[in-house]
């Protein structure tokens, strides 16, 4: 896992480390300078590096990166943008060292013109606003050159914790390198707009430190193959995981072939399709022939009723999971089922889509839940279920995705960046893009973590490790095919490869 922290317990991480582990802050600092000058040599510069030094730790750090990069032979010129006596200690020793040569005392406008790569070392995880005229010169620079723009710790003049920003004051980073943990602030607000490429770079801090001040955790792609069921020799279809997905309606036929699809895709032994009466026929005639699908009421029956209920729980007594939402509708009479429903299962649930705006119209379902669940909304999902307004959650979404705490319950806030909290801990997925904004990306997910669900997967790791990989699936797709072109069916065909890239 990685960590994810915000300003205080970044510096709190950092006070700990140096106690603990008897670090000095101008070892931390060169440590740091030696992950940036790294990023910046992947990137194999054949012509002018310039890195841009505000007067804290951050410039510091670019100080260090400077001074690994001229050993290196790169051509490298850094901009300190204050006098001596300004900077703080361990920024000073660490500007002391450079060589005479690179240090730019004139000319800057050019020289960030004239750039290969910049590197933003201005200010740093405990920025705070405003930003003064003299800094704001340097950030405008940077944002008006055509060069790759790596940040430390986090773009400058962004908040760490809050992912706050005043419009045009904060550096577009193309890449931002962070040193130990994951800041808050590059997930959340307007974080993942300025943050570009994130890379989390080890400086030497001890893990169990770093978990000691983590707010959020990150799961990595080895900690996700770990995750995924295995299938034994001797298995047979039943064995490995039976989901029974309840979905679609006259109006949206599309939305249970994607979710039952994604389902059996996702290593499910076996899956059955519960839909309305009158699509039953349209619905096999649509969906893989290895799909049971069963109709429930009378052939007029376009829409989940109340009365369906019972037959329906009845059921899936015989199912590992459910998967409950996409396409039912919001006509009275199905919301009426979809309550009645979720208050009388039995069996733990993936609630998507309509299934959602059931709950949001009796929340008292969450409270008397038999078995887990996991709720999987967007943004304006959530609003309907909280009472936040969309703004508020996509201001603070590590606020927002732990406002539903309820036992059994496990909540996945869609997004770029993806949250998901059990009651107790914060996960965040870092797979996805953004052509993955298009419909019915949501009902491959809900199939994919059902099947991991009925696989033996607690509900928590299922919603973690399902998120991962629809993500990986999507950025497969999106790398071979382009973000405009991908649309959810492709996530159901990239989950292959992306399964193949877990198992090995």
């Amino acid at each position: 896992m990685i960590c994810i922290s915000d300003a205080k317990s970044t510096l709190d991480l950092e006070k700990e480390a140096i106690k603990r582990q008897k670090f000095t802050i101008d070892e931390l600092m060169d440590k740091a300078g030696r992950a940036l000058a790294k990023e910046v040599l992947k990137k194999k510069p054949k012509g002018l590096v310039t890195i841009i030094c505000g007067r804290g730790n951050n410039g510091g750090d670019g100080f260090a990166a400077a001074r690994y990069l001229n050993r290196e032979g790169i051509e490298v010129k850094v901009i300190a943008l204050y006098d001596k006596e300004k900077y703080s200690k361990a920024a000073l020793n660490a500007f002391e060292e450079l060589s005479e040569e690179i240090i730019a005392e004139k000319d800057h406008e050019n020289l960030i013109k004239n750039s290969e790569i910049i590197v933003d070392a201005i200010f740093g995880f405990s920025f705070k606003p405003p930003v003064r005229q003299h800094e704001l010169t340097y950030i405008e620079l940077i944002n008006e050159s055509n060069a790759y723009t790596i940040s430390a710790d986090v773009p400058s003049a962004l908040e760490a914790t809050t992912g706050e920003v005043e419009e045009k004051k904060v550096v577009f980073a193309n890449k931002t390198i962070c040193f130990t943990c994951l800041k808050r602030g590059l997930l959340t607000a307007k974080g993942p707009d300025y943050a570009g490429n994130i890379v989390v770079a080890e400086i030497g801090v001890k893990q169990a430190i770093a978990f000691k001040f983590a707010q959020a955790f990150a799961v990595t792609e080895n900690e996700v193959k770990e995750m995924l069921p295995k299938r034994k020799d001797l298995t047979h279809k039943k064995a490995v995981g039976t989901v029974l997905v309840i979905s679609g309606s006259a109006e949206f036929s599309g939305a249970p072939v994607m979710t039952s699809v994604a389902a059996y895709r996702a290593g499910a032994g076996y899956v059955t399709l519960v839909v309305p009466q009158k699509i039953k026929t349209l619905m096999q005639e649509k969906i893989s022939p290895e799909i049971i699908v069963k109709g429930v009421g009378k052939d007029t029956d376009g829409i989940f009723k109340k009365y369906h209920v019972s037959k329906i729980v009845e059921l899936a007594k015989d199912y590992d999971s459910i998967a409950f939402g996409p396409g039912l509708s919001l006509n009275k009479e199905t919301l009426d089922f979809a309550i009645d429903f979720l208050k009388k299962i039995e069996r733990p649930v993936v609630v998507d889509a309509d299934g959602l705006k059931a709950i949001a119209k009796d929340k008292n379902i969450l409270k008397k839940i038999k078995a887990d669940f996991v709720l999987t909304p967007h943004a304006g999902e959530l609003s309907v279920l909280t009472g936040l307004s969309v703004f508020e959650i996509e201001k603070d979404r590590f606020k927002a995705a732990s406002k539903l705490v309820f036992e059994k319950v496990t909540t996945l806030l869609k997004g770029r960046y993806t949250i998901i909290h059990n009651g107790e801990k914060l996960f965040v997925n870092m797979t996805s893009n953004p052509g993955m904004a298009t419909a019915g990306t949501g009902d491959v997910l809900t199939g994919i973590i059902a099947a991991f669900i009925a696989q033996g997967m607690e509900a928590e790791k299922a919603a973690v490790a399902g998120s991962f990989v629809h993500g990986m699936a999507g950025d497969i797709a999106a790398k071979e095919m382009s973000e405009h072109y991908l649309i959810a069916t492709d996530i159901i065909k990239y989950l292959k490869k992306a399964f193949k890239r877990l198992e090995v």
